[in-house]
């Protein structure tokens, strides 16, 4: 931060930033399409394709200001028409490679969220929720290896039926934690140890925000609900 203060007033640079969208709609009609070729598990056929609507990982100028008090203080605006398709190809691998389901591209009846786990050092998951009419689901799916490296072989496929107690409490902690206007895309800044990447749809919305390596508050709540609701015992020291 000293380098900052000795060199200039103002440094303006392009990086990910965890911020709103100005203008953004997270409308699902926007999103939907039926030029993507998937199997009839809504999983797509080609690796290559994206998880994400671009419109979910804005790139963002943050500009650094010195304060009088020898502080500093950081801005951040949108660059527009600018998206980070480095991470959302990142956070795709490893969801094709669990043959998991889009999201984002039809109409449905259903009501879902998912919770794309990458840990560094840990294997990746991803757990997902699903509210179809009265019946309720969580479905959950774990990769070898480790979510800094390349996506290995998926090693656990499982789900359950769960209670409608059990999806209230978890759409509390949604709620709490305002998942409809939480910020957008990646905080280039923020604790890379790990990427916590919460999705969600149903007939009106479709919304996917991303914290790094969160500990506590509503947004952590909810992705801890969801690694209860497995099978898969983890180990509190490697929930980060």
């Amino acid at each position: 931060m000293g380098i900052l203060k000795n060199t200039c007033k103002l440094l303006t640079i392009f990086i990910i930033s965890l911020s709103n969208y100005n203008g953004f709609t997270q409308d699902i009609n926007k999103f939907l399409t039926d030029t993507i070729s998937v199997s009839a598990d809504n999983v797509p056929i080609h690796k290559q394709q994206h998880y994400f609507p671009k419109e979910m990982f804005p790139q963002r100028m943050m500009e650094f200001f010195d304060m009088d008090d020898g502080g500093s203080s950081i801005n951040t605006t949108e660059v527009e028409q600018k998206y980070d398709n480095q991470i959302i190809e990142w956070y795709s691998v490893y969801l094709f490679a669990m043959k998991e389901p889009l999201l984002f591209n039809k109409k449905t009846d259903k009501h879902s969220y998912r919770f794309t786990w990458l840990r560094m050092y840990d294997k990746p998951m991803a757990i997902r929720i699903e509210k179809n009419g009265g019946e309720y689901h969580v479905y959950w799916k774990m990769l070898d290896g480790a979510g800094g490296y390349k996506p290995e072989a998926l090693i656990v496929e499982d789900s359950k039926s769960i209670t409608e107690q059990d999806w209230l409490d978890f759409t509390a902690f949604v709620e709490k934690a305002d998942f409809l206007n939480m910020e957008l895309g990646r905080d280039a800044m923020a604790n890379d140890k790990s990427e916590w990447v919460l999705e969600g749809n149903d007939t009106t919305n479709y919304r996917v925000v991303r914290m790094g390596a969160p500990t506590e508050g509503d947004f952590y709540n909810a992705c801890n609900f969801l690694i209860s609701l497995t099978a898969v015992p983890i180990e509190e020291e490697k929930k980060y």
